[in-house]
């Protein structure tokens, strides 16, 4: 579903000028975030990003030994996938909610 999103539902978004928040706003769609889901895996391209709105995700690293941490925790404040949908590098991350929320997803182009 398409929305026209508040422009202080995310952080991020609410940064925005005016101008480039309306260029984007057409095609953000709400997407409800389940705890336990993987959104995107290390290594990976992903063909969306994440505007979270409430919630949380956490983005995850594995260390030498083998043990899989926690490097951040988003909120509304902030976005994930970002760096997938342009495309230049797989994520250095896996992304994994971890209280259900929603989010605001765009597609890459």
């Amino acid at each position: 579903m398409l929305v026209k999103p508040l422009p202080n539902a995310n952080g991020v978004l609410a940064a925005l000028t005016p101008s480039v928040y309306a260029r984007l706003t057409p095609n953000l769609k709400r997407v409800r975030l389940q705890a336990g889901s993987a959104l995107y895996d290390i290594g990976f391209t992903s063909d969306h990003a994440w505007f979270i709105t409430s919630g949380i995700v956490s983005l995850l690293t594995t260390t030498e030994a083998g043990e899989i941490i926690e490097a951040a925790a988003v909120g509304r404040e902030g976005a994930v996938g970002l760096s997938g949908i342009t495309k230049r590098n797989g994520m250095a991350f896996s992304a994994h909610v971890q209280i259900s929320g929603e989010a605001l997803q765009i597609a890459g182009s």
